[in-house]
């Protein structure tokens, strides 16, 4: 079988679906990426066929970008982005469909949603986290700033009805109107492909709702470049040189975070604590790191935190994965999209804490994590760890080859290869 993969998004959305890709290669599939161009030497380095919309010059242009993790204006700006390059991600996804391919994409893949509205071709959307599933019966958590819960679930009633159709509506349906496609109503339904979703969590994380679309769930794609190396001698060498570290990272894509890693470092200096830095841009380290703190532009984290005491991140639903998988704390700085509600899951399974990273302060930090390292806590994780299982990406592809069959009984107006765009 042919599946068709674009994600949309950072590089801890991007792996997951390279994990899947290497899965279904594994079982006999043939894998083409719709993807922008900031990835290419990653999809490259592992044997991928890649189509590319969008130069790695305007990723990184968009990720530098303060906008990207605020609480309130993420969504738009996020969405600008998304649309400006619909358009050429429907084009490529249908440069690369022939008959009987299997187009899977993120929740952001307008263009390949368009793909299947225009020519009915077989899409199923990929939900990595829960909170790009818009409910009413069990919806997401949203930050602090938004109000109380009650407040909370009347802004989703105004949200739905007015803000989301003037802000992605509008210019979604200007696209859909170029092709002849009748406008979109409901964005956060239609978002959801017409053939169901895969999630890519288990149930114990996130268990279905009753307003869900059809959803096939598996377990997390826990897989990471690199994952199948040995750690760098550098690595190796600061983890034998004394007790286990905590690991934090702002996010792969996260360039304003330098504030947050001097409280940080300020935090464990007060616990007296080892401690590991990640980020791939190295002027957001604090200058002076003392011996105790290590700096390195990437480790793959299914390989580090297993040797860690905690981890501290921005709550990307990867590394919240990982985290659990490696059953160890995790203390959540919340920025924006999705992390506020990893966080509040994260608490509620007592796998760690959460807090704005409004509230990222060293005082703060050390205190969380001071209770967080505590047997109790470390118990806890790696209780929940025995939950997870390590088979989420086969199980994943043998969902997809079980429901292509009903696909196809779905589809009765197939795409043929090279249809006009």
């Amino acid at each position: 079988m042919h599946f068709i993969l674009s994600p949309v998004g950072s590089a801890g959305d991007v792996h997951p679906y390279l994990g899947l890709a290497i899965a279904m290669r594994e079982r006999g599939h043939r894998v083409t990426f719709v993807i922008n161009g900031y990835f290419h030497d990653l999809v490259a380095s592992h044997g991928f066929e890649q189509l590319e919309f969008g130069t790695a010059e305007q990723f990184l242009e968009a990720s530098n970008h303060p906008d990207l993790w605020h609480p309130r204006r993420a969504m738009r700006y996020v969405m600008h982005w998304v649309l400006k390059h619909a358009m050429r991600q429907y084009e490529l996804v249908m440069e690369a469909y022939q008959p009987g391919s299997r187009v899977l994409s993120s929740c952001l893949g307008f263009g390949a949603l368009m793909a299947q509205d225009k020519h009915n071709i077989p899409v199923r959307t990929i939900h990595l986290q829960p909170s790009v599933i818009w409910s009413m019966e069990a919806p997401a958590k949203l930050p602090a700033l938004f109000g109380p819960p009650w407040l909370q679930y009347w802004m989703r009633k105004f949200a739905s009805r007015y803000a989301i159709p003037w802000i992605i509506g509008r210019p979604l349906n200007r696209l859909r109107s170029e092709l002849q496609l009748p406008p979109v109503r409901d964005v956060m339904q239609w978002w959801n492909s017409k053939l169901g979703v895969l999630a890519l969590f288990p149930d114990w994380y996130c268990a279905p709702a009753g307003d869900w679309p059809p959803t096939l769930q598996a377990d997390f794609p826990l897989w990471d470049a690199g994952d199948d190396q040995p750690l760098a001698t550098e690595v190796r060498d600061f983890l034998k040189a004394g007790e286990s570290p905590i690991a934090f990272t702002p996010g792969s894509a996260n360039r304003f975070a330098a504030h947050h890693m001097s409280e940080f470092v300020a935090a464990c200096q007060q616990l007296k604590r080892r401690a590991i830095l990640l980020t791939k841009f190295r002027e957001q380290v604090p200058a002076n790191l003392p011996d105790s703190v290590a700096a390195f532009s990437y480790v793959p984290y299914s390989r580090l935190l297993p040797h860690c005491a905690a981890s501290v991140h921005h709550g990307g639903i990867g590394t919240t994965a990982q985290g659990l998988q490696a059953g160890i704390p995790q203390l959540i700085m919340a920025l924006a999209h999705d992390q506020y509600d990893n966080g509040d899951r994260i608490m509620r399974l007592g796998a760690g804490a959460w807090v704005p990273s409004g509230k990222f302060r060293a005082g703060r930090i050390a205190d969380v994590l001071e209770s967080l390292l505590s047997p109790r806590s470390q118990q806890q994780a790696r209780s929940i760890a025995a939950r997870t299982r390590t088979d989420g990406l086969a199980r994943a592809v043998k969902l997809l080859e079980d429901a292509a069959d009903g696909d196809d009984r779905d589809d009765t107006n197939e795409a043929v290869a090279g249809a006009p765009v």
